[in-house]
């Protein structure tokens, strides 16, 4: 297993609540299944921000989950390695739900989505230390992690883990 796969897979199987073995084989399968529906590049990293650009793959549309709903809010991770050290950043909801449908919007084959993580804003929280800046050098990991649900499931939305990996310039 490439040493990229194995972080990503890693970091999804730290973010899910049921760690039995069969829980875990049966969510790293699908993981890897849904992986090769989307690719992730780092397009652009920044000091408080790092760019990502997901692409579909697929010879038919994928249906992302919006950010808007519970399925698709606080799915992206980062992992910033400096000096031999990991740190790890992550989203966390910042609101509540008064209404919470697993709306999606498509991605047709061979199209992107952009996103820009902007890490100063209050959604991102951190291991250890509250220092999210970025440095020259830095190795960042970043994973869209979109857990399994029956509900996104039966709105045929993708779910999964997929990754991607820069230095800091």
């Amino acid at each position: 297993m490439a040493p990229t796969t194995a972080i990503l897979l890693l970091c999804a199987l730290l973010s899910r609540t049921d760690s039995s073995p069969k829980a875990t084989n049966w969510l790293v399968e699908q993981a890897a299944a849904r992986r090769t529906q989307l690719t992730l590049q780092v397009t652009e990293v920044r000091a408080t921000s790092v760019a990502v650009r997901l692409r579909n793959v697929t010879q038919a549309s994928v249906n992302l989950p919006e950010q808007s709903n519970s399925w698709g809010a606080a799915c992206w991770r980062i992992v910033r390695i400096r000096n031999g050290q990991s740190f790890v950043g992550y989203q966390t909801l910042t609101h509540g739900f008064t209404v919470n449908v697993p709306t999606t919007h498509s991605l047709a084959p061979g199209a992107t989505w952009q996103q820009v993580l902007d890490l100063t804003k209050e959604e991102w929280k951190a291991s250890g230390a509250n220092d999210l800046r970025i440095q020259r050098g830095d190795i960042i990991v970043v994973t869209y992690d979109v857990p399994y649900s029956d509900i996104l499931v039966r709105a045929n939305a993708w779910f999964g883990v997929v990754g991607g990996v820069a230095t800091a310039p």
